[in-house]
């Protein structure tokens, strides 16, 4: 029972450093707790990445009508 728990929470390290590996983030212990906890830092939710999407949007358009006129 022991044992079978400490494969699983070994898997489930492992995977969360292939994660960080795979989105390219620096691999220190901290970050590996972090992603194994769920508590990435510098996630976003949906709605950030949209409101940042949107203010991205809009400077651009103030850029681009900028320079037309």
């Amino acid at each position: 029972m022991l044992n079978s728990y400490l494969d699983q929470l070994q898997n489930s390290v492992y995977q969360a450093h292939q994660e960080l590996v795979g989105f390219g983030i620096g691999i220190s212990s901290e970050a590996i707790k972090c992603r194994y906890l769920g508590k990435m830092n510098g996630s976003h939710t949906l709605l950030e990445a949209i409101k940042d999407h949107n203010e991205r949007c809009s400077l651009w358009w103030v850029k681009v009508t900028y320079r037309v006129h």
